[in-house]
């Protein structure tokens, strides 16, 4: 049996600020996303990972490095499948800028950062990252020997839309699955190509 831990990124600068971050820009660890990256480290040595990949995105890059060093695992393999989610031009906005953006769109916001409908200029699209993330996890669970597990560095946007689509929840159902930062979701591979929930766990330190 193999296990896949799906991992957000630890606490940066941006997160702090209440902005919606997708792929600009090169948001570093604050000082509680170093701390959080610690903990989390330590709890994957407890159970045992020793493989991970990481987004190349500079917060998760930072994260996953922590969680080798912590964890005593191999130098993390950058994956660009586990890049965040394009999310054209709300990129950046604070969350006044996007909750009066989406209004002007008339979208709904009770899940502002998470709801994106399909044929959004400049947003991709669902699909698109469920299938590259879906990809990533095949990758790395494929990667490591029967019996082992591996952890995978990405981002709130990107493990939120692949998990909506391994439990089968539209992702028009607002706030159905959240991952706190450096937290993660455990995940049973029972057999090729499926996953189900096993654990999950939230970082104390928040």
């Amino acid at each position: 049996m193999k296990f896949v831990y799906f991992i957000r990124h630890a606490r940066s600068h941006a997160n702090q600020q209440n902005l919606l971050i997708g792929r600009q820009g090169a948001h570093e660890l604050n000082d509680i996303g170093l701390r959080q990256a610690v903990c989390l480290g330590e709890r994957l040595k407890d159970q045992g990972v020793r493989v991970l990949r990481t987004s190349p995105l500079r917060r998760a890059v930072q994260t996953a490095g922590i969680l080798a060093d912590t964890a005593g695992c191999a130098v993390p393999t950058v994956d660009e499948d586990l890049i965040e989610r394009d999310f054209g031009p709300f990129d950046g906005m604070d969350r006044p800028t996007l909750l009066r953006a989406r209004s002007e769109l008339d979208l709904d916001n009770q899940d502002p950062t998470g709801y994106f409908p399909p044929g959004l200029e400049g947003v991709e699209p669902i699909r698109e990252v469920q299938e590259r993330m879906t990809r990533a996890w095949h990758t790395a669970v494929a990667s490591v020997p029967e019996n082992e597990s591996v952890g995978l560095v990405s981002h709130a946007g990107t493990l939120k839309a692949l998990l909506y689509a391994a439990l089968g929840i539209d992702e028009s159902h607002p706030r159905a699955f959240k991952i706190f930062q450096a937290s993660y979701v455990k995940c049973k591979v029972p057999e090729e190509g499926r996953l189900t929930v096993h654990e999950i766990w939230v970082n104390p330190v928040q």
